[in-house]
């Protein structure tokens, strides 16, 4: 079983006594289990280590500092991955009269949908917002310089 983080943001500061709740979340397509995190401090710091020089994370909110340097390895490999797909492939592949060649660009069909909006990774829900989204997503839509507050992190598991 494998696992990764839901992380509740707000843009403005919340009140206090806002309490995460693992049942909002029943129907998350990708999960069959959701709940709170057991420690919330290192969920922030795997964030943290995971956005690098993108963002900046202290005392619990999360600012957009260099979103272009997130995506910079992404948009690498996903560029070198079109063009492996452009240099093999053939009618049969795409028409998948030759099932192998057709798994094969499949794979990298779904490698480049992962490469461009990860839905094994992240998830980011914006509370005072109806935003709920891949942390790829949520950067693509953020703006350099705008903070938010965290409010607490849930583990799921597919």
């Amino acid at each position: 079983m494998t696992s990764s983080r839901i992380f509740e943001l707000a843009r403005k500061e919340q009140q206090s006594g806002y309490k995460i709740d693992a049942s909002d979340y029943y129907d998350f397509p990708i999960a069959d289990r959701v709940m709170i995190s057991e420690d919330q401090e290192d969920d922030v710091n795997w964030l943290a280590n995971f956005l690098h020089e993108s963002c900046k994370i202290e005392n619990g909110k999360l600012t957009v500092i260099a979103k272009e340097k997130y995506f910079q390895a992404q948009y690498d490999e996903f560029a070198e991955t079109l063009k492996e797909i452009q240099e093999s492939l053939t009618p049969e592949a795409f028409n998948g009269s030759n099932p192998k060649e057709c798994l094969q660009f499949y794979r990298k069909l779904d490698h480049l949908n992962d490469l461009y909006s990860d839905e094994y990774g992240f998830y980011v829900n914006i509370v005072d917002g109806t935003e709920f989204q891949t942390l790829d997503e949520f950067l693509r839509n953020a703006n350099n310089g705008e903070t938010y507050s965290i409010l607490g992190s849930l583990e799921y598991h597919w």
